[in-house]
């Protein structure tokens, strides 16, 4: 059985992780946005390898997304609505 603690240290470690993934799909945008020459995106060729690490922090990061709602499932007040992630910054 997992304590408060440990579930708070996956938290963070699923909450960088995404960050970490989806920072880096938006620095390859952002690159080949300002360095068309040397772009990489979308690719000139595709190998199996680049393949296999764009799916990897597609799904890193929208996976941390998911896992992230899924441990915090019940774990805020429902008694502001629908939008809790918003209101609770306020």
């Amino acid at each position: 059985m997992q304590t408060g603690t440990d579930v708070a240290d996956l938290e963070i470690v699923v909450l960088v992780l995404g960050c970490a993934a989806n920072l880096l799909l938006i620095a390859g945008i952002f690159w080949s946005i300002f360095q068309p020459e040397r772009r990489v995106w979308p690719p000139a060729y595709s190998t199996a390898a680049y393949r296999t690490f764009v799916w990897a922090l597609t799904c890193g990061g929208f996976g941390s997304t998911i896992a992230l709602g899924l441990l915090e499932w019940g774990g805020r007040s429902t008694s502001r609505g629908p939008f809790v992630g918003v209101w609770a910054l306020a």
